[in-house]
């Protein structure tokens, strides 16, 4: 079974977790705390992950 990140479009929840933590990890970078961003990035959403978010999808 694929997780879902959201309904439109179904973005798979994996793909989302490391496009986001790739995006936290580049901003965060210049400050000295890209690897704190890319972790902050990949768990942003992990409440998504629940069978009762998936449900609502």
């Amino acid at each position: 079974m694929t997780l879902l990140a959201r309904v439109n479009p179904e973005e798979p929840l994996a793909e989302n977790l490391l496009g986001v933590g790739r995006l936290s990890e580049r901003f965060l970078a210049p400050l000295g705390l890209g690897p704190q961003g890319r972790l902050a990035g990949l768990c942003h959403d992990l409440g998504k992950a629940t069978p009762y978010f998936q449900e609502m999808l």
